[in-house]
């Protein structure tokens, strides 16, 4: 696993990835962290945590998932819900067990979803009908506000998703312009 330091939307808009994984909580918030940044960058990807039941527990372990094109770059999002809860506490928010979940049913649907958007990128359809690797970008999931073990959690990326490039991005405030 490749880490980078930056702000991970100028890493999405570079057009090198393929698919986009951050961490969300179950009340379709998206009001701090990666996930408002990204939300805010791409609004479709807040709508379609909205279009799930604000405070389902049963989506935790879950995902939505949308693509996002535009003319110089297209990736595939997954909203991972890997919290029930939010906010800025000492309580930890971040359940291991869901994100596993997340994961292992996001590795199922990038085995057996063909991917269609890719299909006009003839150099991304090639590799993917030779090895069917994806580049996967996602933030810190779960380390921040989660209040989750990176550890461990990386050890669990690599467990699920260790056939494909994956690149972890480390937040930087001075990248990211904040």
């Amino acid at each position: 696993m490749d880490e980078r330091v930056g702000d991970i939307i100028t890493f999405a808009k570079s057009g090198q990835y393929d698919v986009l994984l951050h961490g969300c909580n179950c009340f379709n918030t998206m009001g701090s962290g990666v996930a408002k940044q990204l939300a805010e960058e791409w609004p479709e990807i807040a709508v379609v945590d909205r279009a799930t039941r604000r405070g389902d527990r049963s989506k935790l372990g879950q995902y939505s998932v949308c693509w996002v094109d535009r003319p110089d770059y297209r990736f595939l999002v997954f909203n991972l819900y890997t919290q029930y809860y939010y906010g800025k506490s000492s309580e930890h928010h971040f359940n291991d067990n869901a994100f596993w979940h997340a994961l292992s049913l996001v590795e199922v649907y990038l085995r057996h979803t063909p991917p269609a958007p890719w299909s006009t990128y003839p150099e991304r359809q090639t590799k993917l009908s030779i090895d069917n690797t994806l580049r996967i970008i996602f933030p810190k999931i779960g380390a921040g506000h989660g209040g989750g073990d990176w550890d461990k959690t990386t050890k669990t990326i690599q467990r699920v998703l260790g056939r494909h490039l994956l690149t972890c991005v480390r937040f930087d405030s001075e990248s990211a312009g904040v």
